[in-house]
């Protein structure tokens, strides 16, 4: 059993990839995953996180124009 250090590592791992645009189709299997799917249920928060945070820098910066 993998220790609970080790998952939460290996979460950010899989997170920090995906965020700096590593394709979703690699990250399962460098992680390890068997499927896509798995990636897509945990992380598809990350989607739209980011993509709210990228529409607030462009909202700022078109404002201080």
């Amino acid at each position: 059993m993998a220790q609970p250090y080790a998952a939460q590592s290996e979460c950010r791992g899989i997170t920090n990839a995906l965020r700096s645009g590593m394709s979703p189709i690699l990250v399962p299997k460098i992680a390890g995953v068997r499927s896509l799917r798995v990636i897509e249920r945990v992380y598809s928060h990350l989607i739209n996180d980011d993509a709210y945070d990228a529409m607030m820098v462009m909202l700022r910066t078109s404002r201080d124009r």
